[in-house]
């Protein structure tokens, strides 16, 4: 999701592509809505009190138990 990625802290730099896919990474055992409302808490926190540059948008897909 670039705008995910192109989310700008409060010293200019952007959270950045390295950043977020470690951010996934730590948060991918959670179960979706949890990872959403956590990855969303987290870019938040980067960005801080000043606005979103871009629209940003979390999809999480999971398997069913049991499937294959």
């Amino acid at each position: 999701t670039p705008g995910a990625t192109r989310a700008t802290g409060a010293d200019g730099s952007a959270l950045g592509d390295n950043r977020f896919a470690g951010l996934v990474k730590r948060e991918a055992p959670q179960p979706a809505e949890a990872f959403v409302r956590r990855v969303a808490a987290t870019v938040r926190k980067f960005v801080g009190a000043g606005p979103l540059s871009e629209d940003v948008t979390l999809l999480t897909l999971g398997r069913l138990a049991g499937g294959s």
